[in-house]
């Protein structure tokens, strides 16, 4: 998991995942990670911050990640009303294949019946379940 600060404000980056990622671990520890971690740091964050914290491009790690992290972010972002950066539409963000996370096929199949649009748009389905609970909604 990305290290965060005490100080939420100066500790999260949407680059931070990205380190995570290329760092390695697990496949399945990485995937869940996005989904399930992202949203709540990001939410803690003043309005201002949100965005400043969208605009660092995440490096790159390889296909499936890139682009469930771009997905996410990009739901994220949609859910708090910010403007989509142009990172987002870097070709390398989008899987030419559509991508069930999980490998259990029920699992696989519920994400393909419940993504959001923005999973569906990048082609790769999160399982709805590891999503933190508010699914990165503003509670505002």
């Amino acid at each position: 998991m990305p290290a965060q600060n005490d100080d939420v404000e100066q500790g999260f980056r949407v680059a931070t995942y990205g380190d995570y990622i290329r760092r390695g671990g697990t496949d399945s520890g990485r995937y869940r990670t996005i989904p399930n971690d992202l949203p709540r740091p990001f939410r803690a964050l003043p309005r201002n911050l949100q965005e400043a914290a969208l605009g660092d491009p995440a490096p790159l790690s390889g296909p499936r990640s890139d682009a469930l992290l771009a997905a996410m972010v990009e739901h994220v972002a949609r859910l708090h009303g910010h403007p989509i950066p142009d990172w987002f539409e870097e070709p390398s963000r989008f899987l030419d294949r559509p991508w069930g996370v999980s490998k259990n096929p029920v699992i696989a199949a519920d994400s393909a019946l419940y993504a959001a649009g923005e999973f569906i748009r990048h082609g790769a389905l999160a399982d709805p379940a590891e999503m933190d609970w508010r699914g990165g909604r503003s509670m505002n």
